[in-house]
């Protein structure tokens, strides 16, 4: 959700690999990306195939399948649905010639990405986890010293 919504925000061109139902985008958060990415130049588009989304793709973006809370139960389900969409080398193959990979870890290699695909040359995540940093440091600088109105 909050891909889609910064991106079309920023003009950029969105496409989101799901599988339908149960694990697709909320329709309302995509309704209000799609309009917000019109008045800024950009476009939200959501795919059912991993291959055609990450063809000639500037970036493939994968996030954790399970993350903390999520009930253990729904393991199963959620794997078998998720894992035609699991970023591996032929899904990074056909990314653009300078195409690059983010995840904003923990990541679960062999699950939502291949250890080939993260440690590889395209991937950023070091580089990504390092900016996130910089960033909580300096919200926590901006309200530790009562910066905040």
């Amino acid at each position: 959700n909050a891909w889609m919504l910064i991106g079309a925000r920023l003009g950029a061109h969105v496409t989101i690999a799901t599988p339908e139902g149960k694990w697709a985008p909320n329709t309302a958060v995509v309704d209000r990306a799609r309009k917000i990415a019109v008045d800024h130049g950009g476009s939200i588009e959501i795919l059912h195939d991993p291959i055609e989304a990450a063809r000639d793709a500037s970036v493939l973006y994968t996030d954790v399948w399970m993350s903390m809370g999520d009930p253990e139960a729904e393991r199963a389900e959620k794997l078998k649905a998720l894992s035609p969409f699991a970023v591996n080398d032929h899904l990074m193959s056909l990314t653009a010639k300078d195409g690059i990979f983010m995840h904003c870890l923990p990541a679960h290699r062999g699950e939502e990405v291949s250890a080939g695909v993260i440690d590889g040359p395209q991937s950023i995540v070091w580089e990504e986890a390092e900016n996130r940093l910089h960033v909580q440091k300096a919200l926590m600088e901006y309200l530790l010293c009562g910066r905040l109105d």
